[in-house]
């Protein structure tokens, strides 16, 4: 029993933040204010230009630049898309 402490609260929110950032980040992308980054060597066929009105490459590579900008692992919505 008891009320929830101090760190549950901050976890909860630092996850709403994060989440809020990157719903703002892909809403960005796809206006194309902002362009999805490619990661690097390791992904050879990744264009140079940004995805404008392209569904499946938005998903494709907004998803995982997602996970690798944050540094961390994708989670079980990231890996089934």
């Amino acid at each position: 029993g008891g009320s929830r402490g101090w760190r549950f609260w901050r976890g909860a929110r630092d996850r709403a933040l994060f989440v809020g950032y990157l719903g703002y980040r892909r809403w960005l992308q796809r206006r194309g204010v902002l362009r999805v980054s490619t990661a690097g060597p390791a992904r050879g066929t990744a264009s140079a230009e940004p995805a404008r009105g392209t569904a499946p490459a938005e998903f494709a590579s907004g998803a995982a630049s997602a996970g690798i900008a944050s540094g961390a692992a994708p989670s079980a919505a990231e890996k089934a898309r």
